[in-house]
């Protein structure tokens, strides 16, 4: 799984909730099977900002394989979080403003190597293409990787998601 895999999957996890399901990648096609509301999650915009030389950290002390040098990355990501909701009198736009509530709720408990510096949202519009509601939302992110060398080669491992276990 790539980083930006293992972010979106992060944030797939912790956005959802009671009520609605969220999904990557609205599959626009398929919008009209759904009977309640959908969370679309994707990326919007992204980069990546380098730590240092190489990506290098440092040094830590494995009792198991002696000292492993460690590497990391910040990737800091705008994620689109559109909500859709159908058009009946249990969803419709007043249920795209309760999960929007959800999500920034949400946002303050992502997993420990993912800090959100915001979360919006724009005008909730009936969305002529999938005749839901659609209330199209960002959040701002930073993520923090980090990789460290197999002990024996010095090969540099796949980075990872901070506070992730391996």
């Amino acid at each position: 799984m790539t980083e930006i895999e293992q972010i979106l999957c992060a944030v797939t996890q912790a956005l959802s909730g009671d009520g609605y399901s969220v999904i990557r990648a609205y599959p626009r096609s398929g919008a009209a099977r759904w009977s309640h509301p959908v969370v679309a999650v994707s990326i919007k915009a992204g980069s990546q900002i380098s730590t240092g030389f190489g990506e290098y950290l440092g040094v830590k002390n494995d009792p198991e394989r002696g000292a492993l040098e460690l590497y990391g990355k910040r990737v800091e990501l705008t994620v689109a979080a559109d909500i859709y909701s159908p058009k009946d009198m249990d969803n419709g736009a007043q249920k795209c403003a309760q999960v929007f509530a959800a999500i920034c709720t949400a946002a303050g408990a992502l997993p420990q190597g993912i800090k959100c510096g915001g979360v919006s949202c724009q005008e909730t519009e009936l969305d002529g293409k999938t005749g839901m509601f659609l209330c199209r939302c960002e959040l701002k992110l930073q993520a923090y990787l980090y990789a460290e060398d197999d002990g024996e080669s010095g090969q540099i491992l796949d980075f990872r998601l901070k506070g992730e276990a391996v």
